[in-house]
């Protein structure tokens, strides 16, 4: 008998245990298979791998969707806020440094002449000037910008100034005093209280008017002296 081709004994044993199993023996594969298999298990993974890094970037857009709105709510919240307490500062100003609106029914009043707040009054004026005393210095511009920037937008409707400088005054609204005596002492508004209380754009188109008048009777008295002259 010839040992020389004999398998060693435990390959032997292996060999009879693997050929005694119910299950079929794994079929051999060539290098062709081989690389075959190895390429569909690539493209099985990259495919994962795809869907996978879709499903990332969903994620992503969608928590940076949430995150945008998130951001626009805490905005108009913030602006909200701003409004309300622009709104809510503005309303204090108003009810310190302005006269009050009038109460109860005043619209339906006969001497109601469209104006909401209450009654001129130059006591309450003053007392309401007292509470600027004691506020900062910018504080103080302000207000006197925003009244002087009123003032002149209320001006500017009007031909009440030629451009030339008149007297320097004496006293700040001396001019404003002045004309206001005149109206009382002409009757055109009544008496010197109603004259304070008149409206400010009727005072100013009667001086706008009465200015114009002078104006075409200084041009009258012009041309006839004029006149005169050439004749002599």
């Amino acid at each position: 008998m010839n040992t020389q081709n004999r398998l060693p004994g435990n390959q032997v044993g292996g060999l009879v245990r693997t050929l005694n199993k119910d299950e079929p023996l794994a079929p051999v594969l060539s290098l062709e298979q081989q690389a075959q298999q190895l390429q569909a298990q690539k493209e099985a993974l990259q495919e994962q791998e795809n869907e996978l890094e879709v499903k990332l970037q969903v994620a992503a857009e969608q928590e940076q969707a949430r995150k945008l709105e998130e951001y626009n709510h805490l905005r108009e919240d913030a602006a909200g806020f701003r409004l309300t307490a622009a709104k809510e500062e503005d309303e204090a100003n108003k009810r310190m440094y302005c006269r009050p609106e009038r109460t109860g029914e005043y619209g339906l009043e006969p001497s109601w002449n469209g104006d909401k707040r209450q009654l001129y009054n130059e006591f309450t004026s003053r007392e309401m000037a007292k509470k600027l005393a004691g506020m900062e210095l910018s504080q103080k511009q302000l207000v006197l910008l925003y009244f002087a920037g009123n003032m002149q937008k209320v001006l500017a409707r009007y031909e009440l100034f030629d451009g030339e400088e008149g007297d320097p005054e004496e006293y700040p609204g001396q001019g404003w005093l002045k004309n206001q005596h005149i109206l009382a002492e002409k009757g055109i508004f009544g008496t010197m209280q109603q004259a304070k209380e008149a409206n400010l754009h009727d005072v100013l188109l009667f001086l706008e008017e009465n200015k114009k008048d002078i104006k075409r009777s200084a041009d009258a008295a012009a041309n006839e002296r004029n006149k005169r002259e050439e004749n002599q």
